[in-house]
């Protein structure tokens, strides 16, 4: 089992170089910690992220739901949704992780563009609110 596990991710490792650079991450509420990667395949950023539980018991028990959570949404393909390549469990240590790897948004979430906007722009125009209105109402389709 742990030849497998070491096997994946040494082999994530090689397709996806660590940066010291911390994205961003307060408004996604979960996330302990998330770091800007290279995709040294595709040769594009993305973020990895980690989610820790603070008890191996409380891993085991949602072991199989977190699993099918991330399957399905590395299988999610859509133009207004973060893509998220893949994802690994670490249960190695006391503290069990979930590792994901997902598309880098370089203007942040929704959220925090919103919040930058504002400070700059005075009054957004309504067609800019229309066209997020219509992308947001896509991805919930």
């Amino acid at each position: 089992m742990c030849f497998g596990f070491c096997y994946f991710a040494n082999l994530l490792a090689s397709l996806w170089k660590e940066s010291d650079a911390e994205v961003e991450q307060r408004d996604v509420p979960g996330i302990d910690c998330a770091h800007l990667a290279m995709d040294t395949e595709e040769g594009v950023e993305v973020v990895w992220n980690e989610v820790q539980f603070s008890e191996r018991k409380n891993f085991k028990s949602q072991e199989e739901k977190i699993q099918l959570v991330f399957e399905n949404l590395t299988q999610l393909e859509h133009p207004n949704i973060v893509k998220f390549h893949r994802y690994w469990t670490d249960t190695h240590n006391d503290k069990p992780r979930v590792i994901f790897i997902t598309e880098y948004m370089s203007s942040g979430s929704l959220k925090q563009f919103l919040k930058r906007t504002k400070k700059n722009v005075k009054k957004l125009p309504l067609q800019a609110w229309k066209r997020w209105c219509t992308q947001i109402l896509s991805a919930l389709r």
